[in-house]
C-alpha cells in the first residue's frame, strides 16, 4: 500500500498565478534600458530563481546593469501587490489541511508578499508554516524532510530549479523527498522542459498536470 504524501507547496507558479506580472515587469526593465523585449516562451525557458544575478544576464542586461536590475526588480514587483489564486489552488490547502499530516509552504517571495496574499486569502493561520530564502531552497527542503522521518515528503513546484532544490536536499541525505513537477498553463518554466526534468529523474520526480489532481496524491499518494 502506498502511504500518504506530506506536501510542501510553492506559491508562484503553483498556487499564486505570477508568471505574466513577472514576465511584463521583465520586459519594461529591458526596454527602459533600450534592449529588445524577449518572448514569453524565451522569459519561461530561461527563468530560474538560484541565482537573480544570472538571471538577469540571460534575460539580455549586459553585466553594467545586472546588480542595477536585480534590485530594481525587486522593488518593482513589491509595487505590484499580491498575486491571485489559481483556480483550484484553495482546494489543494484544504485538503492538505484536512489530512492533517502537516502542511508547509516553501517560496523565494518575500515574507511580506507572502503575508499580503495568506490575509487575503484566509491562510493568515499558516503563516507559521512558511520557510521564505531569498536565493535557493534545497536547506529548508532537507530540514523539513528530516522533521518527517522516514515518512514520504513531497515538494510541489513549477520550475526545474525546483527540482534542482529537491536533488540537492536528497544528496544532504533527504532521501524521503520527492519532486512533482506542476505542468498546468500557470508554470513559470515551460511543461516541455519539466517532463524532461521529470524522465532524467524519474527516480524522485512525477509529473502532475493539473492542481486537481493533487488533493488525491495526498489521500493515496502516487
Amino acid at each position: 500500500m502506498t502511504s500518504m504524501l506530506i506536501p510542501l507547496l510553492d506559491l508562484d507558479g503553483t498556487l499564486y498565478d505570477s508568471l505574466l506580472p513577472a514576465f511584463n515587469l521583465e520586459n519594461h526593465l529591458l526596454v527602459k534600458r533600450g534592449h529588445a523585449p524577449v518572448s514569453l516562451g524565451f522569459y519561461q525557458r530561461n527563468l530560474q530563481s538560484m541565482d537573480w544575478r544570472k538571471l538577469a544576464r540571460d534575460m539580455g542586461h549586459p553585466e553594467e546593469e545586472v546588480e542595477e536590475v536585480v534590485e530594481e526588480f525587486g522593488v518593482e514587483y513589491e509595487k505590484l501587490g499580491p498575486s491571485s489564486l489559481i483556480p483550484g489552488a484553495r482546494e489543494v490547502v484544504l485538503e492538505a489541511e484536512l489530512a492533517g499530516e502537516g502542511l508547509y509552504f516553501v517560496t523565494n517571495d518575500t515574507p511580506e508578499r507572502v503575508r499580503m496574499k495568506f490575509e487575503r486569502d484566509g491562510f493568515v493561520h499558516l503563516l507559521g508554516n512558511v520557510r521564505s530564502p531569498v536565493n535557493g531552497k534545497a536547506q529548508q527542503l532537507y530540514e523539513l524532510a528530516v522533521e518527517f522521518g522516514g515518512r514520504r515528503v513531497g515538494y510541489f513546484g513549477d520550475m526545474v530549479c525546483d527540482g534542482e532544490e529537491v536533488l540537492a536536499a536528497r544528496e544532504m541525505g533527504a532521501e524521503n523527498l520527492e519532486f512533482f513537477a506542476v505542468t498546468h498553463e500557470y508554470a513559470m518554466n515551460t511543461p516541455e522542459m519539466l517532463r524532461e526534468y521529470v524522465v532524467r529523474h524519474a527516480d524522485f520526480a512525477h509529473e502532475v498536470e493539473s492542481l486537481a489532481r493533487i488533493p488525491g496524491l495526498l489521500r493515496n499518494g502516487v
